[in-house]
């Protein structure tokens, strides 16, 4: 009976923790997509677990590094891929 409760608990903080990483993920997209430094771009968002994976286009380095360091204000965030390519969209 103990190891079905554990389980169930289990269970229920990972769902929780795929919960909350939903919605850091679609803050995260909101907050991109709303950045007027960012009009125009083209960035995709993964995350697993505590890492953000920034991928797509911007139009110069300077956008690259504004989207990376909107995606290290996420709470919970440890890791931070950048794969953003720059050249014209």
């Amino acid at each position: 009976m103990y190891s079905a409760i554990r389980e169930r608990s289990d269970v229920l903080a990972h769902n929780e923790r795929k919960k909350q990483t939903m919605i850091e993920k679609s803050q995260l997209e909101s907050v991109l997509k709303s950045t007027i430094s960012l009009e125009g771009c083209t960035i995709n968002v993964r995350m697993s677990k505590s890492k953000v994976i920034l991928s797509g286009r911007v139009q110069t380095l300077v956008q690259k590094g504004e989207a990376e360091r909107i995606a290290w204000d996420v709470i919970g965030v440890w890791t931070v891929a950048n794969e953003l390519v720059i050249g014209i969209l």
